[in-house]
């Protein structure tokens, strides 16, 4: 399990991080149907926010960064089957038919951008049971 924000301070350009609420106990999505989970966050200065799934992170590297988990698999790789994507505008993650009963984790990237700079970056890990 590895947690990783990126902040550029600049004092002419106040700014509060974005966010998005994860519920605490993690996503359900229904087998064999189609399933989308909105992960859109808010902006309290309504800055231009994108998305991306990534690979989890863990803390084992030399120099003490973050770097991705071996042997990660996305959820449509397991199986090998359906579509696993984020939007990266909206934050909709459709999942297009997960195949098994099984507690996948996903991470995702929020960007967020004022006039095309980039303020800030968090990482959200999060679990979605399949059932």
């Amino acid at each position: 399990f590895g947690l990783s924000t990126l902040f550029v301070l600049n004092p002419t350009l106040p700014n509060q991080t974005p966010t998005v609420t994860l519920p605490e106990g993690g996503f359900r999505a229904a087998l064999n149907q189609p399933n989308t989970i909105s992960l859109r966050g808010t902006d309290a200065e309504n800055d231009s926010l994108s998305y991306a799934l990534v690979r989890p992170v863990s803390g084992t590297t030399t120099n003490c960064g973050l770097s991705p988990t071996p042997q990660y698999s996305f959820p449509n790789e397991v199986t090998r089957r359906g579509v696993f994507s984020i939007n990266s505008r909206t934050g909709d993650l459709p999942w297009n038919a997960p195949t098994e009963i099984c507690t996948y984790i996903a991470s995702m990237l929020v960007t967020e951008r004022r006039g095309g700079v980039v303020l800030s970056q968090m990482r959200y890990e999060m679990m979605i049971f399949a059932e």
